[in-house]
């Protein structure tokens, strides 16, 4: 005997035209005596349960119940729980100077080279400039560093500003409320006899001042040459070029007695 299946939409389709119909019938006075709600209930059941006999999820024995739905006791509403908030944690960003916990600064680049050749800077451990007085010369053997066959590059001055440089408008740096700009001026010479490139962009290099014995950074500064930090300039034969460094120290900072440590 052949099975005949069909889907819960369409017996509850056939069950809702069969239902309709017969109130349409009871209702238009055509003939068909006038039901109670009980009978009609009764035919409705019996209808549908016939019906529901194809349905595969539909137990044998099973019968339809009617459930008045103002009985019908409602499901409490679900309240979605607060999402918690978490209040920022304030922080503060330690500036220049940097302490004395072996924090790692900006690392400066590389050797210089000439027409495209690595200089003749070698590799060494340290070299500090110190200043004994505010007005005295730093002086100190940078040789390991800045010393090539062709070119050679040496400590000149220092001064204090609050901006730097102080006649551009362009590429200006400032220092914050209560501090000021420390420059340390150096002086680049090529002393071969052809134009040549010197580029410290790769160097390795790193710098550190010291004033009383509290440690800074350099500040990394937009130059037309790159500073000494990032040097990378050509220079024709016996010719002069300035490289600076720039530090941000305290106002009130005694500076009679600093010291500016160069490794790799």
């Amino acid at each position: 005997m052949k099975k005949q299946f069909m889907n819960n939409n369409s017996l509850i389709r056939i069950v809702l035209v069969c239902v309709m119909s017969l109130f349409v019938s009871t209702m238009c006075g055509c003939g068909v005596p006038t039901l109670t709600d009980e009978e009609n209930y009764e035919i409705s059941r019996y209808i549908a349960d016939k019906l529901l006999q194809y349905d595969r999820t539909y137990g044998e024995g099973e019968e339809l119940v009617y459930i008045d739905p103002n009985t019908m006791t409602p499901s409490p509403e679900t309240t979605a729980a607060p999402i918690a908030t978490v209040a920022p944690v304030a922080t503060d960003v330690p500036s220049t100077p940097v302490g004395d916990d072996g924090s790692e600064g900006t690392t400066p680049p590389s050797g210089g080279t000439a027409d495209g050749e690595e200089g003749g800077s070698e590799q060494g451990d340290s070299s500090s400039v110190d200043s004994n007085e505010a007005d005295q010369t730093i002086v100190a053997d940078w040789s390991e560093f800045f010393t090539t066959d062709e070119w050679v590059i040496t400590y000149s001055s220092y001064d204090t500003c609050q901006s730097y440089p102080k006649q551009s408008d362009v590429y200006l740096v400032e220092a914050s409320k209560g501090n000021k700009l420390l420059v340390i001026s150096f002086d680049v010479f090529n002393k071969a006899k052809k134009k040549i490139h010197i580029d410290l962009t790769e160097s390795g290099l790193n710098y550190r001042l010291y004033v009383n014995e509290q440690e800074y950074e350099p500040m990394i500064a937009i130059l037309d040459n790159g500073g000494l930090m990032y040097l990378n300039i050509r220079l024709n034969p016996n010719e002069h070029d300035e490289a600076v460094l720039i530090f941000e120290v305290p106002e009130g900072a005694d500076l009679s007695t600093m010291r500016l440590d160069v490794s790799k």
